[in-house]
């Protein structure tokens, strides 16, 4: 499928949601811009792994930047057009796109902008550091729930979601977004900051792991599970072997 035809499918389910979402009427004053994906040519095609990597919140996305049309809803096009253009560095100093990076470089040597990357909330606060509050997550759990929506559109080879310690209630979170109930992690042997995702329910059959972000603060614990992702992900067998 050509990218353009894939974002086209994500337009609308934005539409149909962003509908949905501003007549509920939540003040949107103290809070970043949605995060939109937007699919590149790169990610399409055919000898391209395709990587998702998943974060926990936007971190303040593009909180300065006015992404609102004539009727005071969100310009759906303008705020897709900013995921398209952000520029992903393997020297940012965030932990989440390091390790993005990191995995897609040895997976996808010598390509660029060819991964997706998104978050569990959409939402966050404008002032960055602070975490989305019950407000935020209800809201978009009621009106804006529309991850599981996005893989299907993108079908990614890969997911990793890369969020918080690994005693968080993120787990919590990442069944509720694939809305999944019957998905167990798994730990796995070689490294214990990572864990497959297995669903028994067949909601997704797309190979998934978590990396608690959180956990990653030296270069060597950094590198092993660069290596570690890496190898699962050459394997490209479709199944999420036990650990």
């Amino acid at each position: 499928m050509k990218a353009e035809t894939i974002n086209t499918e994500l337009e609308k389910i934005y539409e149909k949601q962003f509908s949905k979402f501003m007549k509920q009427g939540l003040n949107t004053n103290d809070y970043s811009n949605p995060l939109l994906m937007k699919c590149g040519e790169e990610y399409v095609k055919p000898d391209n792994i395709k990587l998702l990597f998943v974060g926990r919140e936007t971190s303040s996305w593009y909180y300065d930047t006015d992404c609102y049309d004539a009727k005071g809803g969100f310009d759906i096009k303008k705020l897709m057009d900013l995921y398209g253009d952000y520029s992903l560095g393997s020297e940012t100093d965030k932990t989440f796109f390091k390790l993005a990076c990191g995995i897609n470089s040895v997976v996808n040597p010598g390509k660029e902008k060819n991964f997706l990357w998104t978050s569990i909330f959409k939402f966050d606060f404008k002032q960055s550091g602070r975490h989305p509050l019950n407000e935020v997550i209800n809201w978009e759990d009621t009106n804006f729930n529309i991850f599981s929506k996005e893989m299907k559109k993108v079908k990614p080879d890969f997911v990793f979601f890369i969020t918080g310690g690994k005693d968080s209630d993120d787990n919590y979170y990442i069944k509720r977004v694939l809305n999944d109930d019957e998905i167990v992690f798994i730990p796995i042997k070689e490294n214990k900051n990572m864990s497959a995702i297995r669903s028994f329910s067949g909601k997704l059959n797309i190979p998934m792991f978590r990396i608690p972000g959180l956990e990653i603060k030296k270069n060597d614990v950094y590198n092993k599970i660069v290596d570690i992702s890496s190898k699962l992900v050459i394997s490209k067998d479709g199944k999420v072997k036990e650990y």
